[in-house]
């Protein structure tokens, strides 16, 4: 998703659907090699290179911060016409660990003060990207690998999660709205699917979300078991008229049924709703 995102940015292109404006990116891929962000990108633009964004300068390695890296990437910030973007994939390859006198909390926190010092200065974004535990927790912010000082020295905190309807992605922030969207991932470009609803229900009630969130039109009962083989036609069928009355799904019509999000097309229009 981060190197979705760099395209996006450098190019002028769409991220989530929406248009970014053009700058100069810095992405800083430590766990990755050459190769495998050229076969990324050749995935997503093609294999010609002219093609590439030029805007767009990948690295595979980089000085710890503490070693040179802040004023590596100040440095790289000068050097070119609108620097907009630097993202750090990942934290731990960059970052400075606790000594005897300071806390595991003190050096999370310093860990993304000194970029987030960076980014107001040279009024540019940085994403920092950082592992999640394994195990699961009811407050997204508590699979975050670390402590609160990681929260805490950052301006937003972004999580992709996953769950038995697919993939999503979860953010809040001291300036932007908190939100939770569906997301989904085709040749290493992500969709916005659209809004994910806040459903404790069955595994089998998720998947019927994400996919009429995946829709672009209403689906009907035989559509929808059809996209499904896994799972019983039959219990489908009765499942969608419950998600309905419980405000998971819309039902435009009689044995059709809709995201939540979907809205119907103008009247004039000719393409037919089925």
């Amino acid at each position: 998703m981060a190197l979705d995102l760099a395209v996006a940015v450098s190019s002028g292109g769409q991220f989530l659907g929406r248009i970014c404006e053009q700058g100069d990116v810095l992405g800083l891929f430590l766990e990755d090699n050459e190769r495998r962000i050229q076969r990324r990108l050749t995935s997503m633009i093609g294999a010609r290179m002219s093609d590439w964004p030029p805007r767009l300068i990948c690295a595979t390695e980089w000085p710890k911060l503490a070693e040179g890296g802040l004023d590596e990437i100040r440095k790289w910030c000068q050097s070119v016409e609108k620097p907009r973007l630097v993202i750090v994939d990942i934290l731990e390859m960059v970052r400075s660990h606790a000594g005897k006198t300071s806390t595991q909390y003190t050096s999370d926190y310093e860990a993304l003060k000194e970029l987030q010092k960076l980014a107001g200065d040279m009024k540019i974004s940085i994403l920092v990207l950082h592992h999640q535990r394994k195990a699961a927790a009811d407050n997204l912010l508590d699979t975050i690998s670390g402590t609160g000082g990681l929260g805490g020295g950052s301006d937003a905190v972004i999580i992709l999660g996953e769950d038995g309807a697919g993939h999503f992605l979860w953010g809040k922030g001291r300036e932007i709205d908190s939100f939770r969207i569906i997301v989904k991932m085709e040749n290493f470009r992500w969709r916005d699917l659209g809004e994910k609803p806040e459903s404790k229900g069955s595994g089998q009630r998720l998947r019927i979300i994400a996919l009429l969130a995946s829709s672009v039109r209403p689906m009907k009962v035989s559509e929808i078991t059809a996209a499904l083989p896994d799972q019983q036609a039959v219990n489908i069928k009765n499942l969608l008229p419950d998600m309905y009355r419980d405000g998971e799904i819309a039902s435009p019509a009689r044995g059709v049924y809709a995201s939540l999000q979907w809205k119907p097309e103008p009247l004039g229009t000719n393409r037919a709703m089925l």
